[in-house]
């Protein structure tokens, strides 16, 4: 009964698609421009919902590339997202930095370790993963771009405490600090391959997970230092009498007290928790 009142060369279909995408433009631009007051998940989902159900609809409809396009409030969304998950993901890493320090390290295949690093690969893999649901590569980009953002600032902590704290670390703690930041490497490789799957090719190599394998290893080389300069201090008293007269004149024999202590470091607390 309405055909005769829309006939073919009215379009009124096509027309129909189009106004409705220009107001749903609007709405979409309406939660860019508000974007602060939206919590990450809700980012998520929305960004989601626009990528997998509107855009899909749009495109078993016939209609590709509608105006005005959807990226710019999108992008608004997309930073926000990043802003969101740059706090939570940074608060995570001290957390669990501190909870490290504060427990006692666990023999794990005969070796010290704590389990920051584990915490860490868990929530950027994490990240990927639900962003990757959005089927939306620029998304998936930028979530990649925050998280190694993230394994970087969880490197800086450790590297400050390694260089202005460290005098404040047990002795195991530190040999676990060795531990791990070796250990890690094993997780970056399992994080880049699943970058690699997540990212299309040309994204992919703008993600730079070569520092952040270097910086494990300085880290790594950071606590053997670190270590060394533990078990010297542990002798800098005998150490600073060697060539005085109140070595000349006193009965303990220093230095074999150290080489002793030296050696007891080395056969008990380090060659059998550190590989």
């Amino acid at each position: 009964q309405l055909s005769p009142c829309f006939p073919s060369h009215y379009n009124i279909f096509e027309f129909f698609v189009r106004e409705y995408h220009k107001h749903f433009y609007g709405v979409i631009s309406r939660f860019g421009n508000e974007c602060k007051n939206l919590t990450a998940k809700d980012t998520l989902l929305l960004v989601k919902w626009v990528k997998n159900t509107y855009q899909r609809f749009l495109d078993q409809l016939g209609f590709k590339d509608l105006e005005p396009p959807l990226i710019e409030p999108l992008s608004e969304l997309i930073q926000t997202y990043r802003v969101h998950i740059h706090k939570q993901m940074r608060e995570m890493v001290v957390r669990a930095i501190e909870t490290d320090k504060k427990d006692i390290p666990e023999m794990v295949d005969d070796v010290y370790m704590t389990f920051s690093y584990v915490t860490l690969f868990k929530v950027v893999k994490q990240q990927i993963l639900m962003a990757s649901a959005t089927n939306y590569p620029e998304f998936v980009f930028e979530s990649a771009r925050e998280c190694v953002d993230c394994i970087g600032y969880y490197q800086r902590n450790l590297l400050h405490m390694l260089t202005d704290t460290w005098k404040d670390l047990d002795f195991e703690y530190i040999i676990a600090l060795i531990n791990n930041n070796r250990k890690s490497l094993e997780p970056l490789v399992a994080f880049q391959d699943l970058l690699s799957r997540a990212l299309e090719e040309h994204l992919f190599v703008q993600i730079d997970l070569v520092s952040i394998a270097e910086g494990f290893t300085e880290l790594s080389e950071r606590a053997v230092r670190v270590l060394a300069m533990a078990i010297y201090r542990d002798v800098e008293p005998a150490m600073t009498k060697i060539g005085t007269k109140e070595w000349k004149t006193n009965e303990v024999h220093l230095v074999p007290a150290i080489i002793d202590t030296f050696e007891d470091y080395f056969e008990n607390e380090v060659s059998d928790f550190v590989p």
